[in-house]
């Protein structure tokens, strides 16, 4: 063998180890959102508060957010809060929701305010709601848990590109299985 088939056979392993380097750190995973379930709650209007929110800490990503309050007293306004008003939902630095909702007469909020920040562990955190309905007497606050599972003990997935790596790869030692033989 030559100089120049040594150099071609060396630049080919560098080749190859760096594209699957590139194909690994490329397709790396991140770990999934967990969902968040409020503990039902009752308003002094005697209202049941309901919900449930998909969080991930990682990307700071908030999506799926449910809440119900049950129909009827102090609170129709906020009978029914789904992705439709992710709109008018803000995220506070501290790691809270509101809700801004502008009827005909005044604006009403809603506001979950998080003892502790929501993770990707899971766990079971305090929440404080404050509400206002935007009548006469619909002021309060109230005190209950938002909960999610806790994380797998592996929370980031395999890569994505690994499967097609490994695949890469068995191909490679065919080959070359086939053209020492």
């Amino acid at each position: 063998m030559g100089t120049w088939e040594g150099d071609m056979r060396s630049l080919k392993k560098r080749f190859y180890t760096a594209a699957c380097a590139a194909a690994l750190m490329a397709t790396a995973g991140s770990a999934a959102a967990l969902t968040w379930t409020l503990e039902l709650a009752y308003l002094p209007s005697f209202d049941a508060f309901a919900g449930s929110l998909d969080y991930d800490s990682d990307t700071q990503t908030l999506s799926s957010a449910y809440f119900v309050i049950a129909d009827g007293g102090f609170f129709p306004i906020f009978e029914t809060w789904t992705d439709g008003d992710l709109t008018s939902l803000t995220t506070a630095p501290s790691g809270g929701l509101t809700q801004v909702i502008f009827t005909n007469a005044m604006p009403s909020v809603l506001d979950l305010a998080f003892d502790a920040p929501l993770t990707n562990a899971g766990g079971v955190v305090d929440v404080t709601l404050s509400f206002n309905s935007g009548f006469a007497g619909g002021t309060g606050v109230l005190s209950t848990t938002i909960s999610a599972p806790e994380a797998p003990s592996s929370p980031v997935p395999l890569p994505a590109g690994l499967p097609l790596v490994v695949t890469g790869l068995a191909a490679l030692a065919v080959l070359r299985k086939r053209r020492t033989a």
